[in-house]
């Protein structure tokens, strides 16, 4: 066990363009456990309870993502049901899978995410679940850009990602993002 945490550990500060990716990433089978709070569960303005905040009336959408400090690039897709779905540039160079999660609104102009991925060894076998906690908010009043930031941490097989527990942080960065529009 101490050689996969050895090996997953020398594989972060190796590759440190991966490590950036893996911040925008969410596993789809844990999406409606980590969604507990979620309008995908029933609650929230989606469903008449309250006002939407302005993060959620006005950043559903997709957004291009500039991660300041390793330079990589994602796309996130907040939805109406605060989902969160990303694709990003490292996925095929090393070889982890299209991150998925869930969002809540934060504040007026705001919203937390947590995403997951999953991260496969050379052989193909799962090395670890990735969780990245994020934090993001508006620009400007249209939410044309978003800014903010997030932190990653690694699980092995077996272990929870959604309990965080004492497990600490192995990564992060700064974003920057455009929305994608039809011209």
């Amino acid at each position: 066990m101490n050689h996969i945490i050895e090996t997953a550990r020398a594989r972060i500060r190796t590759h440190r363009a991966w490590l950036a990716a893996t911040g925008m990433a969410l596993v789809g089978a844990a999406t409606l456990g980590i969604s507990r709070d979620s309008a995908a569960h029933g609650e929230g303005a989606a469903h008449g309870e309250g006002a939407a905040s302005s993060f959620e009336r006005r950043c559903i959408g997709t957004y291009l993502v500039l991660e300041e400090a390793s330079q990589a690039q994602t796309l996130w897709t907040f939805h109406a049901d605060r989902t969160l779905i990303a694709s990003s540039t490292g996925e095929e160079v090393f070889v982890f899978s299209g991150q998925q999660g869930s969002w809540r609104p934060e504040g007026e102009t705001g919203a937390k995410a947590v995403e997951l991925v999953f991260d496969w060894d050379d052989a193909g076998t799962l090395e670890a679940i990735g969780r990245v906690d994020i934090d993001v908010r508006a620009d400007d009043r249209r939410c044309d850009t978003i800014r903010g930031e997030f932190e990653g941490r690694l699980f092995l097989p077996g272990q929870d990602p959604l309990e965080l527990g004492d497990t600490a942080p192995l990564y992060g960065d700064t974003i920057v993002g455009r929305r994608v529009s039809v011209p």
